[in-house]
């Protein structure tokens, strides 16, 4: 089984000229844990919590923290929901920007 990264919310601003959503980073380091799933779409923060939820638990319904991570960007709101819904699953593996390696490094979270 390959692994996947779901990103939460990938950062993003609004180009004043064209009114299109900018990425702020280069994700692709990521893809080095896995294909890159996006759990929220780019844009403004969410104020509804269910259907955060409901989005989240639809997407990570087979997450599998073996092989699956969780990169942690974007509305902190949504953040903590898709780290409860993974969590539920025994862990999550969350991935963290090492700017001395340049790449991203996996940590396990178990409570």
């Amino acid at each position: 089984m390959s692994g996947r990264v779901f990103i939460v919310q990938r950062p993003a601003y609004k180009d004043r000229s064209t009114g299109e959503w900018v990425l702020k980073y280069d994700l692709s380091p990521a893809q080095e844990h896995g294909e890159l799933i996006d759990i929220m779409p780019v844009g403004p923060s969410f104020w509804d919590i269910n259907s955060i939820v409901a989005q989240a638990e639809r997407i990570l319904e087979d997450y599998d923290p073996n092989y699956d991570h969780i990169l942690a960007m974007g509305d902190p709101v949504a953040i903590a929901a898709v780290s409860l819904i993974a969590g539920k699953s025994g862990g999550v593996s969350v991935l963290k920007w090492d700017k001395k390696a340049q790449r991203y490094q996996p940590f396990f979270v178990q409570v």
